[in-house]
C-alpha cells in the first residue's frame, strides 16, 4: 500500500475499542460489581476495522474524506502478487480494479458457499 493520511476510525470514533455488549442499561443499574467492571473497560473488545490503532487509511483523492475499504486492504493482504491501488475508496477506484474487485468478492463468496456446503 503507498503511503498516504490517515483519518480517525469511523467505527469506534477513534478509541481503538468498543464494548461489546449492547445495550447494558438494566444490567448497570441492577448489579453494581457489573457495573463497575463494565466502567473499568473489562468488556471492551478492539475494533474490528482500525484493529486497535485508532485511525484508518484515507482515500488519497484530495477531494474525498472517506477512509479506505477494509476490503481494499484485506485483499491486498491476502493477494501479495496483486497490485491493488489500496490507498483509494471503491468509488475512486478506476472501472477496471472495481470490475477486479467485485469478480475477487464473487469468487471469493462462491468457495465459501461450497466450503458450507462440504464441496
Amino acid at each position: 500500500m503507498t503511503k498516504g493520511s490517515f483519518t480517525v476510525c469511523p467505527s469506534c470514533g477513534g478509541s481503538g475499542y468498543h464494548d461489546n455488549l449492547g445495550d447494558v442499561t438494566d444490567l448497570v443499574s441492577e448489579d453494581p460489581d457489573f457495573a463497575e467492571d463494565y466502567m473499568a473497560g473489562a468488556y471492551n473488545v478492539g475494533c474490528p476495522r482500525c484493529h486497535g490503532r485508532n485511525v484508518v487509511p484515507q482515500c488519497a483523492e484530495p477531494t474525498c474524506s472517506e477512509p479506505v475499504e477494509d476490503e481494499l486492504l484485506w485483499l491486498e493482504a491476502i493477494d501479495g502478487g496483486i497490485d491493488w491501488p489500496a490507498d483509494k475508496c471503491y468509488e475512486h477506484l478506476s472501472p477496471m480494479y472495481q470490475a477486479q474487485l467485485d469478480d475477487r468478492w464473487n469468487y471469493l463468496a462462491e468457495v465459501e458457499a461450497e466450503r458450507r456446503a462440504g464441496c
